[in-house]
């Protein structure tokens, strides 16, 4: 058991009907049916089963309204770095009308799906009627760099194109990319803030991320991620 992750106060969860179910899960039992939970006793359940067996879990919420309850309710106790929610792409799924939070929200956690990184993934019906590329096709479209890297700026110029970024005189959304001198900016989907490279010839000098208003350093980066909308491709 992962007791870094355990939350306190949560003892009373690791009842023998507790330990039972777990045991069930991590043997991946065909059908295992569990009744009787209410209010946060599923968030406690999952968060139980994370903390003990530390490997993905994905569930399936029946609807956007208990999904955001349950991320909510985990986020609360075990913290946005171990639960995802996959979202719809669209604010209104019926009417398709895109909501920019939700693919930048999307794109990061079917990142996190394909690197298979122990998590707690939580969606609803709606998040997984849209396709999702395989791990070859997000592999294939995504870019790696790091500091010290030998890379021409003109040809990522035109890699960042490929990939349907768009080129703008600042970023100021994912999927927008600028260049001003040896600096380029980028906003790629793996990130909830923009980063920003600064090159010495044809050398990655330094990555950060930058707060989009301030345009101030938020963190400093060794490697980094660009990463297109990957949200809802074949």
């Amino acid at each position: 058991m992962n007791n870094g992750l355990y939350p306190n106060g949560l003892n009373h969860h690791r009842s023998l009907k507790f330990q039972k179910l777990r045991k069930l899960i991590s043997q991946n039992q065909a059908k295992v049916k569990i009744e009787g939970l209410y209010g946060s006793s599923l968030s406690f359940l999952l968060i139980d089963i994370f903390s003990s067996l530390n490997t993905q879990i994905f569930y399936l919420s029946n609807s956007k309204e208990s999904a955001s309850y349950t991320y909510t309710d985990i986020v609360e106790f075990l913290g946005e770095d171990n639960c995802n929610l996959l979202p719809s792409n669209y604010r209104n799924y019926k009417n398709k009308i895109k909501d920019e939070s939700n693919v930048l929200n999307r794109t990061k956690t079917i990142k996190d799906l394909t690197e298979k990184k122990a998590k707690i993934i939580i969606t609803y019906p709606e998040g997984i009627f849209e396709k999702i590329p395989n791990e070859k096709a997000i592999k294939d479209k995504s870019l790696n760099i790091k500091i010290g890297q030998e890379l021409e700026l003109g040809n990522l110029n035109e890699k960042l194109f490929e990939l349907n970024f768009e080129k703008d005189d600042y970023v100021q959304e994912p999927g927008d990319f600028a260049i001003r001198g040896n600096i380029l900016d980028i906003f790629s989907y793996a990130y909830t803030n923009p980063i920003r490279l600064e090159f010495d010839g044809n050398i990655i000098e330094s990555i950060r991320e930058f707060n989009i208003d301030t345009q101030y350093s938020v963190k400093q980066l060794k490697s980094a991620k660009i990463t297109p909308d990957i949200s809802n491709q074949n």
